[in-house]
């Protein structure tokens, strides 16, 4: 559909007037497999939709079900916030150092980020990720960001497994012979 680029195409269809069944929920349709190749490529585009691709993916949006092509989520599934951990300077004994309001001095080159989801409290969150590997870190919550975050593969990846290491090295050997009669031809040319 779009050529002269080589990034997957994503189509997303938005409403603000949606059904109450589809109200505060994302569908996710994995229309990889709906393609006929082309004849002739368009710049780095091979493939494309023909009408009963299209109406196909269109009946898999109208039935809003999960199946195979079909993932359905809550909105905020995909929805983190970006939150800023500080760490504070630590005295030789190990206690953190305080100014003299007591707020802890921040160790700036402790700073990280970590992103956690919505549908999660931050202080469980840290308490199972952060807490246990820097015991006194802290949140900056004036730097705290939400934003969304949409993977097909991590819903849609279909794991395959790897060749037999067997194989691959039966099919090298094959070449190699093959090969090497070749050699042997090229030399007798000579």
């Amino acid at each position: 559909m779009f050529y002269n680029t080589g990034i997957a195409t994503y189509i997303w269809i938005l409403s603000n007037k949606k059904p109450g069944h589809r109200t505060g929920k994302v569908q996710l349709i994995n229309a990889s497999a709906f393609y006929n190749k082309m004849r002739k490529n368009l710049g780095s585009k091979k493939n494309k939709l023909s009408k009963e691709h299209i109406d196909n993916i269109t009946k898999i949006y109208g039935d809003f079900v999960e199946n195979e092509y079909s993932k359905i989520f809550e909105n905020e599934y995909f929805g983190y916030r970006k939150v800023t951990v500080l760490q504070p300077e630590l005295n030789e004994d190990g206690i953190p150092r305080k100014n003299k309001k007591g707020e802890y001095i921040q160790n700036k080159e402790l700073t990280d980020t970590e992103n956690i989801p919505l549908q999660e409290t931050i202080e469980d969150y840290m308490n199972r990720e952060v807490i246990p590997f820097a015991k006194y870190a802290y949140i900056d919550e004036s730097k705290t960001k939400i934003g969304y975050e949409i993977s097909f593969t991590k819903y849609f990846y279909k794991y395959q497994e790897p060749r037999k290491t067997e194989e691959i090295m039966k099919e090298i050997l094959e070449l190699d012979r093959k090969l090497d009669g070749v050699l042997k031809e090229l030399q007798e040319d000579e």
